[in-house]
């Protein structure tokens, strides 16, 4: 997934450092991030290559490996680079990983130099899903909740605080499910209706307050689907994901009847599809295609478990 990066590992502990040009730059316009474009590869700037200066604001992010990672916080700066053109975050996944344009990635038909150019990209875009959820975090709370005052930021860890009320304000992580729903050798495979990606995805939905994820699996199955489900039984988690959400994965088993009534407000369809008829594979990067991937590669781990 998108977080597997190891042996690397995304530093993210709030250790700020002033900015050197050799360092990479994140700016973010609404709901767009600038990029470089090299050889058909987008990267990131480094401070020299936007033409940034000592006065130039860049607030200290994360690390991952030998390289830092900032934010511009000046929404009229213009960098000075040709080369370089807004791109929507939503649609980097797919920018950054052409040959998953179907969303199948077979590794084993890719060559070592293109494994480890994968490997780069998808460093750089779980820098980015992580760089874009502290920029909505540091924009949406750039004045106190409580009294309006404009906040500062800590010197000494990631949290802003109202210098008029002491109000502290943390990053937040909202938590949200990945539902694989099994019937037997079949699994349900949905496309949403109100966003830009069209492909297949699993049903999903965020945690509501005083529910348990369980909770949240059952209520967002009966309101997309109009299913009952049992035998709800966790996964795995993912972080990162561009909602500033954490993902909780989790299986869970058709209880009664199997008649599909989607939400049209939410999906364009749902199906169940066998086994064997799946048109998708892991992408190497998102929770849902792993699960996709883990029912129709492990049929011994859903034996039984819908009676």
């Amino acid at each position: 997934m998108i977080h597997n990066i190891q042996p690397h590992r995304l530093k993210n502990e709030y250790t700020p450092v002033p900015a050197k040009g050799s360092d990479l730059v994140m700016i973010f316009q609404v709901d767009q991030i600038w990029m470089l474009e090299h050889n058909n590869q987008l990267t990131l700037p480094t401070v020299d290559e936007i033409g940034a200066t000592d006065a130039t604001p860049l607030r200290y992010l994360f690390a991952l490996e030998s390289h830092r990672y900032y934010r511009l916080e000046d929404d009229n700066f213009t960098p000075q680079n040709p080369n370089g053109s807004y791109i929507k975050v939503r649609s980097l996944r797919h920018r950054l990983f052409p040959k998953q344009t179907d969303h199948i990635l077979s590794a084993g038909s890719l060559s070592s130099s293109e494994q480890t150019m994968l490997f780069r990209q998808k460093e750089l875009c779980f820098a980015i899903m992580t760089g874009w959820h502290l920029h909505t975090w540091y924009r949406d709370h750039a004045f106190c909740g409580r009294c309006g005052t404009p906040t500062v930021h800590s010197d000494t860890q990631r949290m802003l605080q109202c210098p008029n009320c002491k109000n502290m304000i943390f990053p937040t992580i909202a938590p949200a499910v990945i539902i694989g729903v099994v019937k037997g050798d079949q699994i349900l495979l949905s496309k949403y209706s109100d966003r830009d990606y069209i492909g297949y995805a699993l049903l999903a939905g965020f945690m509501e307050i005083s529910e348990t994820p369980e909770d949240t699996v059952k209520r967002e199955v009966m309101e997309e689907v109009h299913l009952q489900v049992k035998n709800i039984r966790y996964y795995k988690s993912q972080p990162g994901g561009i909602d500033g959400n954490v993902l909780l994965g989790f299986f869970c088993d058709l209880d009664g009847d199997d008649s599909i009534q989607i939400d049209e407000s939410e999906l364009a369809m749902a199906k169940w599809y066998h086994r064997d008829e799946i048109p998708v594979k892991n992408d190497g990067y998102s929770l849902t295609f792993e699960m996709i991937s883990y029912f129709h590669d492990h049929p011994e781990k859903f034996k039984d478990l819908s009676d």
